[in-house]
């Protein structure tokens, strides 16, 4: 699920292969509106769908010459995004310790 706050997505719960395409969808509207920032803290439950997703939306930024910043992002994410080598694509900024 996401939820705008602001200039802020706030993402929570499952962000897999089987929900992603609606977070995608829903999500590029939120970036093409104004969405700047993104709270992924409240992923519960990932696999290489919640990486597809911010590359989507990180492409939606850029096509709309947008930043877009990815913020409370979980060890699990961090290591999947180094798996699979596309760690320098996104402005991960990783949850406070």
């Amino acid at each position: 699920m996401i939820r705008r706050e602001g200039d802020q997505l706030v993402v929570e719960g499952s962000v897999t292969l089987a929900n992603v395409m609606q977070l995608i969808d829903a999500g590029s509207r939120e970036v093409l509106s104004g969405a700047r920032r993104v709270n992924l803290a409240g992923i519960s439950e990932l696999d290489s769908g919640a990486l597809a997703m911010l590359l989507a939306w990180r492409r939606t930024a850029v096509a709309s010459k947008a930043d877009l910043v990815f913020e409370g992002v979980g060890p699990d994410l961090i290591s999947l995004a180094d798996l699979y080598g596309v760690e320098v694509l996104l402005p991960l900024n990783a949850a406070a310790a």
